[in-house]
């Protein structure tokens, strides 16, 4: 007999749903892996198409955390323990 744990991993493998939930989870982990200040000033909203997409507070933080992209890119991955997140789409609050 099979742990049910075990298989429902292999259900969400086998519909390609870890890496989203995974990606996903890149939101709650966002203030432990840029910091209270930053993420003070950006808030990730969602996660679509290996993507994470974060509103930030002014244009100058908007362009600040664009040039940090590929460090933050870097971190995440590491935390999350894969390659899930592909890129950063960083925009302007309304």
């Amino acid at each position: 007999m099979e742990h049910i744990s075990r298989s429902l991993q292999g259900l969400l493998k086998k519909l390609e749903l870890d890496k989203r939930i995974l990606g996903w989870s890149a939101l709650g982990l966002w203030e432990e892996v840029v910091g209270p200040r930053i993420a003070s000033n950006a808030k990730p909203v969602a996660y679509r198409d290996s993507k994470l997409f974060v509103q930030v507070v002014t244009t100058a933080w908007l362009h600040e955390l664009s040039y940090m992209r590929e460090e933050i890119l870097t971190r995440m991955n590491k935390r999350l323990g894969a390659r899930v997140i592909r890129d950063i789409v960083f925009s302007l609050a309304r």
